[in-house]
Order: structure tokens, then C-alpha cells, then sequence
């Protein structure tokens, strides 16, 4: 080979090998055995193989570009998923601790509502009391109208016009008093 000459080696898609010395106008291929030369013009292979080479890097800085998107898009993802998941937590943390207000608060609710029934049953027995109390005193209060009636009557203190009489007051005796005074004590 001559200075001027240089072989150039190209692999084949189907794994086979191109020799090609650019000073020849023979092509050879190496992975077959008993391969027929072909005569080719060089300048024609090399503007090919210039050209297949042209474009092949032409398609590893597009395929390089394409790549760096989508790194890019993938980084701009994950920061994105990596923000959800955060605000995903924060709301899982947000929710418990509201469900554990909502517990506390029903915990509280329940308490008020046993108070209340409490208070409820403490109102109920003293208006019970109350009310019994009541009752009695307009009973007493009744009697003691009723007595005071008796004596505050005129007729009941007028004597009989015939014959030796007592009026009602005097053959009383007080004892529709006496009678009132004694439940009065017992009630006391």
C-alpha cells in the first residue's frame, strides 16, 4: 500500500466485512469465502461511506438531543412525583391528626352527653322532689284556708238560739287546728 492509499473497513448490517483500498477499484468482502470481486469507481464508495457517515452523525447528535429532552423530561417527572409524594404525605399527616381532633371532639361530645343525661336525671329527680313538695304545700295551703274559713265564718261562732248550745267554734276546740299544726310538724 502506498502512502497515498488507505483501507478503509466497513461492517456490513448482515456482519459482514467491506475492505476497500481507496487506490483499487476492487471490492472484496472478507466474510465470504470465494466472493466474485466486484469492480466499483472508489470515488463513488468513498462519497457513500462519507455520506453514510455524514448521516450517521447527524443521527447520533439528533439521537443525543433527543436523549438529553428526554433525561430533561424524566428529571422534570421526578421532581414533579417527588412534590406529590411530599404533598401526599403532608395531606396523609393532615388527615390524621384531623382524625384524631374529630376522635378527641367525639370523645368530648360523649362526655357532655353523659353530663347532660346526668344533669338531666339530677333535674328530673329534683322536680320530682320539687314538684311532690309543691303538691303537699297547696295541700296545706288548702287546709289552712279551709280552717281559716271555719273560724273566719260568723255562723260558726253564733250560739244556737235554742236551749243551752255550744257554737261550732267552741265545741271545736281548736282541734281543726291543732290537726293542721301536727301535719305541718310531721312534714317538717
Amino acid at each position: 500500500m502506498s502512502d497515498q492509499e488507505r483501507e478503509i473497513r466497513v461492517n456490513l448490517l448482515d456482519g459482514s466485512e467491506v475492505i476497500m483500498n481507496t487506490g483499487d477499484r476492487v471490492l472484496l468482502q472478507a466474510s465470504s469465502p470465494g466472493a466474485i470481486p466486484l469492480s466499483v469507481v472508489p470515488e463513488t464508495i468513498i462519497d457513500d461511506v462519507l455520506a453514510a457517515l455524514e448521516e450517521s452523525q447527524q443521527q447520533k447528535v439528533t439521537l443525543k438531543e433527543e436523549l438529553e429532552d428526554k433525561i430533561n423530561e424524566s428529571n422534570e417527572f421526578y421532581k414533579w412525583w417527588q412534590e406529590e409524594v411530599s404533598q401526599r404525605n403532608i395531606y396523609k399527616h393532615e388527615l390524621a391528626e384531623a382524625q384524631q381532633t374529630i376522635a378527641r371532639k367525639q370523645l368530648y361530645i360523649e362526655k357532655l352527653e353523659l353530663s347532660r343525661e346526668s344533669a338531666q336525671k339530677a333535674a328530673d329527680g329534683i322536680s320530682k322532689e320539687k314538684g311532690l313538695e309543691l303538691f303537699e304545700a297547696r295541700q296545706t295551703i288548702a287546709r289552712q284556708r279551709e280552717v281559716l274559713e271555719f273560724y273566719a265564718n260568723q255562723e260558726h261562732w253564733e250560739l244556737p238560739s235554742f236551749g243551752r248550745g255550744q257554737s261550732k267554734v267552741t265545741s271545736d276546740r281548736g282541734s281543726k287546728a291543732r290537726e293542721l299544726l301536727e301535719e305541718g310538724s310531721d312534714k317538717a
